[in-house]
């Protein structure tokens, strides 16, 4: 078995907890690489995609403010195009929380997901409602195969039971 490696990116304001974070994957055998060490020129995402390396970026909106919107959706355009120019298309996973400050920009967050079995890439994703959506990305994530849903609100609810196909019942008990 090869040893995970990976790539923390983080404000410097959250130097300590990257440190301790960074010190306990190393203890669990973990080869990992803060962005506080030299990054190089020409490091390429899809590389690092292709030996399996992981990625951490923390794009913390409270410190970085609308600027952490625009850094998800430069990231996000990288790692799309990192994505399918790929070669080996073994497994790669990409988890995002907040997901609707990726997508405030076109930044083809939908075409990952309307093309990621082709390509090998699944998807963790979580946010709070529907709405914060724009209806195009709304139909892109109401069309992905699997959804784990807690707790809806009203609307979404009524929209995960039609789109469940169990209709009223049902969106009394996502609520």
């Amino acid at each position: 078995m090869t040893t995970p490696t990976g790539f923390i990116s983080h404000s410097f304001s959250d130097e300590n907890w990257v440190r301790e974070f960074a010190q306990s994957l190393t203890h669990h055998g973990w080869n990992v690489w803060p962005d506080h060490h030299a990054i190089q020129v020409g490091n390429s995402w899809r590389e690092a995609m292709e030996v399996g390396s992981w990625v951490v970026i923390n794009l913390d909106k409270g410190r970085l403010g609308e600027e952490a919107v625009t850094l998800g959706s430069l990231f996000l355009s990288m790692i799309k195009n990192s994505f399918f120019s790929r070669q080996n298309r073994d497994l790669f996973t990409i988890y995002c929380d907040e997901v609707q400050n990726l997508v405030s920009y076109d930044s083809g967050l939908d075409t990952i997901l309307a093309e990621s079995r082709k390509f090998g890439i699944s998807m963790v994703s979580a946010n709070q409602f529907l709405e914060q959506y724009s209806p195009r990305m709304r139909a892109a994530i109401l069309a992905v195969g699997t959804h784990i849903l807690f707790q809806l609100t009203s609307p979404d609810a009524q929209q995960m039971a039609a789109a469940l196909d169990g209709g009223k019942p049902l969106a009394e008990s996502l609520k």
